[in-house]
């Protein structure tokens, strides 16, 4: 399997390379405009790979300028793209993903507006007419030890 990085512009998508994977290529592709997202995403990436426990491996290739989206979707380097970044263009970068064939795992929300709504309604669509899997790779919020921790650190609260 072939990971892709679409604009990273949240620790989200560097999480997701936190360890290695054992059928996961360990060249990344990253799509990107150049700026402190970019960098960001690349520094904790290298601090993955730098560590003393456990480092990773990962080879970063980087895509970056004005044109990454169009570079995206015509060069389609992987199977999965990690899209977590700004929530302004995400449900443009899924729909983008999904059209190029690839499966995305995208941080939420993935919509933030009725029009975002729309085109990821149909992204997911696409997405079952094309056999690809679109998931939201955030799901720990629905894992009951998750659930249990909300509750009683609220209720702590409300006693003290």
């Amino acid at each position: 399997m072939k990971l892709t990085v679409l604009a990273p512009g949240h620790f989200h998508a560097a999480l997701l390379q936190k360890t290695m994977y054992p059928n996961v290529d360990a060249t990344v592709h990253v799509y990107a405009e150049e700026g402190p997202d970019l960098a960001d995403y690349l520094q904790k990436i290298a601090g993955y790979n730098a560590r003393s426990a456990a480092p990773t491996a990962w080879r970063i290739q980087v895509h970056a300028g004005p044109d990454f989206l169009d570079r995206f979707s015509a060069e389609r380097a992987g199977d999965v793209v990690v899209i977590a970044g700004n929530n302004r263009r995400k449900a443009e970068f899924v729909t983008r993903a999904v059209a190029a064939g690839m499966n995305v795992l995208a941080d939420k929300p993935m919509a933030i507006d009725p029009a975002g709504f729309e085109s990821l309604q149909r992204a997911f669509a696409d997405a079952k007419a094309k056999g690809v899997l679109l998931y939201d790779i955030m799901t720990e919020r629905h894992e009951i030890t998750t659930l249990l921790q909300k509750v009683f650190s609220r209720r702590s609260v409300m006693m003290s």
